[in-house]
């Protein structure tokens, strides 16, 4: 499996996971050396492709967000109150 939650920051990391019985959250997984649960789906996945895609379209996001905020302060103006 591949943890994708820190992709921004640490990359894409393969990562084993604990197997558990967890019939009440299916969908949270116990990753080995990692303190807490990740969801299935979105901060792990199961393929390299999986992953890689994940990876990409959290990128441009952070891109765009980044881009909205560098129109925002291009356009900001100093105001002197009189």
């Amino acid at each position: 499996m591949y943890l994708i939650k820190y992709a921004q920051t640490k990359g894409i990391e393969k990562v084993k996971v604990r197997a558990r019985d967890n019939s009440y959250t299916p969908a949270l997984i116990e990753v080995v050396n990692y303190v807490g649960y990740f969801r299935l789906g979105r901060d792990i996945v199961e393929t390299k492709e999986e992953a890689l895609l994940s990876a990409s379209i959290i990128l441009e996001r952070k891109i765009e967000y980044l881009k909205k905020q560098l129109k925002k302060y291009e356009n900001f103006e100093i105001i002197i109150p009189d």
